[in-house]
Parts: C-alpha cells; structure tokens; sequence
C-alpha cells in the first residue's frame, strides 16, 4: 500500500462539508473543513485529494487542492474542472499529525466518521443524501522512526531514491506477525539512513526492511533483526507522537542462481515454474531439507534462469514448484542434488551461504508430472458444510512422509484449494495436483476461524483429525487417485 507524495493529518478531529455544484460539462466540488469546535482549519495545511472510479481502493487520482481561507459562506475549498460524472472518492491529507481517512458516507457532523481503509469508502456524494451535507472525521494518529545499520559496521546510507525502505503491516488482531497485513512503505530519502512513517491509525505493526543494495531483508524484532516473520515483534502505537528507534541491522546478503531445464534437455514452459529457498531447521531434532521451512521464492525466467533475492548467511536448500493447470505441462516438485534433482528431500544438498556469497550453477533437470491426485471434501466438526466468509481461504497442504515418521514429515510438496460453490455459498471439496507415486501426509491450513488439523484415516467419522502431527496419518499413493480423504475441521473458538 505504497502512498506518494503524503501529507500528516489535522491536529484535532475535523469535519469536512462538501457541497457539488453542477457545471455544463464539468463538476465542481466545494465545501468546508473544519476543526472539531467548528472554526476552518489553517490555510494551506490541509488538501483534499479527488478521486474516480468504480470502488477507492481501485479508483484513478483526479486531483490535489488545498484548503484556502474561509469566504463569507465559510467555503475553505472549491475543486474545479472534475470529469463529468459523479463517482467521486474523497480523501484529506494535512501537515497535522492525524491519520488519512475517506469519505464513509456520513450526513451530519454529529454522525461524522472516516476511515483509512479504503475499502471502507464511499463513493461521492452518497446515494439518497438528498441535499444533506457530507462529513468526514479525521482520527489522530502516531508515528515511527528508525535507521538502517551495517552490522558490525556502522550507518547505512540510501545512495539513490529507493536504495532502502521499510514495509509497515498492521496486525489482524491475532498477534500473528505472519498474517499481518501490508499498510503502507516508506522509503529512506537519498543520501540518509534514517526513516519517520506518516501518522499512523493507532494499533500494532509490524516492521520489515527492503534494500536495493547487497544486504539482506530483516524483520524488526527489537535487536539484531530477524530473519523470518516469526520473530517480528509487534510496536504498539497509542498515542500521538513518534515512536523512536525502530532500527535494521542488516547482514551483507548473498545470492544463489542457476537455470531450470526440462529432464532430458530443453526449456520449460515460461513463467510456469518458481524456486523456493528453504531454511534449514535449527533444532538439531529436525535436521536436513525435509524439515525446512520456506523463506523465499523466485520465478524462473523465460531463458530459463533464476536468481534469488539477497539472502542472510545460513543454511540453505532449493526446491523448484510448478502451480498446477491442466492446459499446459506440469513438472514435479524437486530438490537440488548434485548431479541431478530428485524429488525425495533426504537427498537434497545443504548451500551454505556467508556474507557476500554469489553462487552459481544450481541447476534441475525436472521430470514431468503424471502422477495420481488425492481428494475430498472439507467440513466442520459436526459434519456440516463451511459457511463462505470473507477473507477465509481453506488450503490442503501435502508434505512427504518419511520412515523416521509422522512427525519428521519431509519437505512440502504442494497444496490443494478447497472450492467455492458459487450458489450455496459453501466450502467444498479439494484434489491435489497429480503426486508422484509415494508416501504423503495431509494438513489443513485455514487463514482463520478453524483449527489447522492432519488428516487422519479415522477422517471418515465426523469430529475426528489430529491437531498434531504424531496422529497423522499415512497416504500413500501407488497407481490410482485417491479419493474421500475427507477433513472435519473444529472452530478455533471452540
């Protein structure tokens, strides 16, 4: 959610009164904005900004006026020479510390309200207003500031515009830095190292550094810096002012690059086909590439290559995923390995990257997927279809199986969708992309409201899955799809 050219927001609640006054051709759209104990706000320190477009969050930039001093009718601002029509968004942006917020569609000033979700917007002027007054209310709001560091090193200073800048997620309600939202970037000026967010809605964020120079991306997590999501930590912004000291220890990075064939020779399809980069587990209990976790992808190019982005020294493995689709050629899943890619991730090769690192040569040589698929359906714990809602997306992920058990389960494969029936408005069943014959095991992931839980072969009785893995059981395909691999699901509430 990348904002140019932003302004801080009114010192104090504000209103806004907006009146359209019909022009042969042409719109214009005057009206006033006021602090809360009704006197017009300091010329020149306010703007409204115009938008068009079907919804705000997708509607084109119009034009920027600021506000001027009252006339005799207390008129602060007047907007001229709109496009004919009349889906207008509205937004404030000030050199006062309070938040951006949109039009919500409010008639009075006792009821008026904004918001800085734009999905939230209104289009301009509201429907059935007949010749009500729109308002708007502008929230206070807070800020945050850092600077970027070498480690070990010193100061890291922006060479050109957007050498450095930080991406600020805003937290779901849940604590959880991985499922934080993006909400706005703001990139370090040229020829600095330090950075200052525009006021933000109170609440938690999250931090994240990105660099065009040779360093590696980082999560804040009030040190040295963290690597994965996980270790994000969470600065609550309550009150107005600046939060200090939101600092980047940044690694010198390294890259890894090679090229992605089909097995045989020739190139594969263009675009089709993503190196992940996985790092290796540090409990030395889960060793080795089926134990990784995902840090990154990159898409191989049309020329077949690839390169990852800059990487922290540790430990790493590559492991290549095509998305399925029946109307092209599909490649298995597999891991690099000197000599030749395989598909089993015991036999994956550890890269080691240090400061610097720039490796090349990691290539695979990737079969072609006519493997069988496993599917079914997805339920709640009583049996009962899953209600659609929005944000919700239920997902079956599929890892190996490996002898040392259930809860060493190898490398993740691929994952399933679970579909949308478009007329009941219910959750319905899965079928993975086609697996090479092997040992598999089954986990849900559900991006909210319902437990993550391995499919277990008492599946079949509704109210039974594991939330662990050592219930889990084993999936094995041979020569025939699998069928009625059925998950019943229980609330996380419950």
């Amino acid at each position: 959610m990348k904002k140019a050219n932003r302004w801080r927001f009114l010192l104090g609640v504000l209103s806004l009164a907006l009146l359209v006054v019909p022009m042969a051709q042409a719109a214009v759209i005057q009206g006033k904005v006021l602090k809360d104990n009704g006197q017009p706000v300091a010329a020149r320190k306010t703007f409204v900004v115009v938008y068009q477009g079907s919804d705000a969050c997708s509607a084109s930039y119009i034009t920027t006026v600021p506000v001027s001093s009252p006339d005799s009718n207390g008129i602060n601002f007047t907007v001229r020479s709109l496009p004919p029509g009349s889906n207008y968004y509205l937004r404030t942006q000030s050199l006062d510390p309070y938040v951006d917020e949109w039009f919500t569609g409010t008639t009075t000033d006792a009821q008026a309200s904004g918001s800085w979700d734009c999905a939230d917007a209104k289009q301009y002027p509201a429907p059935n207003a007949s010749n009500a007054i729109p308002a708007i209310t502008l929230a206070e709001g807070a800020r945050a500031s850092g600077g970027f560091f070498e480690l070990g090193v010193g100061a890291i200073l922006a060479n050109s515009r957007n050498d450095l800048w930080v991406t600020v997620y805003r937290d779901q309600g849940d604590d959880d830095p991985c499922r934080a939202k993006p909400f706005t970037q703001v990139n370090v000026p040229r020829g600095s190292g330090t950075f200052i967010t525009d006021q933000l809605p109170f609440g938690k964020y999250y931090f994240q550094s990105g660099t065009n120079l040779n360093y590696a991306d980082e999560w804040y997590d009030g040190g040295l810096g963290s690597i994965g999501c996980s270790g994000a930590l969470g600065v609550a912004l309550t009150a107005v002012g600046t939060t200090p000291n939101i600092n980047f220890y940044l690694s010198k990075g390294g890259t890894i690059e090679g090229e992605v064939y089909k097995q045989g020779g020739g190139a594969i399809e263009p675009k089709s086909t993503y190196v992940m980069v996985r790092m290796e587990n540090t409990d030395p209990e889960y060793p080795g590439a089926c134990s990784s976790t995902i840090f990154t992808s990159v898409p191989v190019k049309d020329d077949g290559t690839y390169k990852t982005d800059n990487l922290p020294p540790g430990d790493y493995y590559l492991q290549t995923y095509t998305p399925y689709d029946s109307n092209r050629p599909n490649y298995l899943s597999e891991w690099y390995a000197p000599g030749a890619s395989t598909i089993d991730c015991a036999a994956a090769q550890k890269i080691i990257i240090s400061d610097g690192s720039k490796l090349t040569g990691y290539n695979f040589q990737l079969d072609p997927n006519a493997g069988k698929t496993i599917s079914g359906k997805v339920y709640n714990r009583a049996g009962g279809e899953i209600d659609v809602q929005p944000e919700l997306a239920i997902y079956i992920n599929v890892f190996q199986y490996t002898a040392d058990g259930p809860c060493h389960q190898g490398g993740w494969i691929t994952s399933a969708v679970v579909g949308i029936d478009s007329t009941s408005h219910k959750f319905t069943s899965y079928t993975t992309p086609p697996l090479p014959a092997g040992d598999y095991l089954l986990q849900s992931y559900s991006t909210f409201g319902y437990m993550n839980e391995w499919y277990t072969e008492e599946g079949g009785t509704a109210g039974q899955g594991s939330y662990t893995c050592s219930g889990a059981s084993k999936v094995t395909i041979s020569n025939q799809d699998l069928e009625n691999k059925h998950f019943y699901l229980d609330s996380d509430e419950e």
